[in-house]
Parts: structure tokens; sequence; C-alpha cells
């Protein structure tokens, strides 16, 4: 038995010998669907058929095979809704319906970033952040039982600047740099602080970063020129930063 996807286009060879070939092909594909083509190219539903190759002499000796097919049906994307977070720092939100529920699927954001995962529910809901304004061609990819299917998108980025979901506001300097940065934390409530550095593509960039007081000292000189998106996240919120690498 064959198992192919839905809208495969299927070429059905006629290996039949004897008779110095003189014989005529005849092909049922089921459901009314014949052929009297010797290598025929068709395509067929989804489910399982029975195909049967009779080879007829002129004299009306017949000899016939039979070959199972199964067509497998492809996953589908139903809709694509791609939105800003509303976060100001060009985080956006992707919402694929997709059938059947579970499907394992990609999701290429367009600036080389990409998130993948599985879903059971039919739904796939991801969030990523996008480091410069414009237009972005995202794509879905969505594979079941090795079908594969994609449904497009487009991700229209315009940042507000920079975030500041409670009080005070994030401040890197100098910037650009050729590599170490400060951060002026005095505008964030005291406690615990964690700072997340990450490249264009979505990476986590691991940069060396002291605090001293009220002042973080962001070294990425190790790293490639560019632009980085720097987190600061604190008891008071969530504050963002773009800094600038030139070397």
């Amino acid at each position: 038995a064959d198992d192919v996807c839905e809208g495969t286009d299927m070429e059905f060879l006629n290996a039949s010998t004897g008779n110095m070939g003189n014989y005529t092909s005849s092909w049922d594909f089921g459901g009314g669907n014949t052929s009297m083509n010797a290598d025929p190219v068709v395509s067929l539903p989804v489910g399982t058929h029975t195909v049967t190759l009779t080879i007829t002499t002129p004299s009306g000796c017949e000899s016939d095979v039979t070959k199972t097919v199964t067509v497998k049906e492809n996953p589908a994307i139903t809709n694509i809704m791609v939105e800003s977070a509303e976060m100001g720092d060009g985080s956006m939100n992707i919402i694929a319906t997709v059938t059947p529920n579970d499907v394992d699927y990609i999701v290429f954001w367009g600036d080389g970033g990409r998130a993948q995962g599985s879903t059971t529910t039919g739904q796939i809901t991801e969030t990523y952040s996008y480091l410069t304004d414009g237009k972005y061609p995202v794509t879905v990819r969505l594979s079941r039982q090795e079908c594969i299917v994609e449904g497009n998108g487009v991700a229209s980025v315009l940042r507000t600047g920079l975030i500041n979901l409670n009080a005070g506001q994030l401040k890197a300097y100098p910037n650009p740099s050729n590599g170490k940065f400060n951060l002026d934390l005095s505008g964030l409530n005291e406690g615990p602080v964690t700072i997340t550095v990450h490249a264009a593509n979505g990476q986590v960039v691991n940069g060396n970063t002291v605090i001293n007081g009220t002042t973080a000292q962001l070294d990425l000189s190790t790293e490639a020129a560019g632009v980085y998106l720097v987190t600061v996240v604190t008891d008071s919120g969530v504050y963002n930063a773009r800094v600038t690498l030139n070397k």
C-alpha cells in the first residue's frame, strides 16, 4: 500500500511485459474513475482506493494486478490574524485557526526568527518582538502525518518607543556603542532586577551585565554589530530599550 497526501498527482507506471508489447491497458481507480493510458497521472480524493490494471491482448487474453493507495487529508489553515501586541516595542501576536485540532507547526516571522510547537486545540497563538519597523511576511507551516501546508500573513510593525508599563523609563547610553552600554535604572522601583538581551533574530544573547546601584553595565563586545533589545523586569513592571552595537 502507498500513502500520499491530498492533492498529490500520482503517476501509475505500467510494467507489463510479453506479447511483444501488443496489448491495451485499462486502469480502474474506483468510483467510476478509469483511464486507458499506459502510464496515467491522476489525483485521487481522500480515502483508501483499490487500483486495478487490466492488460488485454488482441486475442482477448487478460491479466490484471491490484494495488491499494491511501490518500491522507491535508491539514488546513482556516484563518490567520497577525496583530500588534500593543506593547509599543514591536511585539506582534499571531493567531491561526487550523484543522484538524492536532498538528505540528512552525511560524516564520520574516526576519529570520521562528517559533515551533504542537497544538491539540485547533488554534496556534505565538508572540514575537521585532527590532525594526516595517512589514514582514509571516508564514505558518503545518505538518501532520508527513503532509505539509502553508498559510501566509503580514506583520505591520510600528513601534511607539520605549515601554513604560508602570513608572520610570529605561535609558541606555552611550547609544550607539562599540560594545559597552550603561542602563539607567534610577526610574525603576527597588527590588530584584532581571536583564535579558535579544538579538535581531530573537535569540537570547549572554551579554555580561554588572549592576551597581542604579546603573547596570552591559558588555556586548563579543557580539556582532547590529540592533539588540534589552529587557529589564522588576517588581514594578517590564522595561525595554533598543541599543545599537557598532564595530
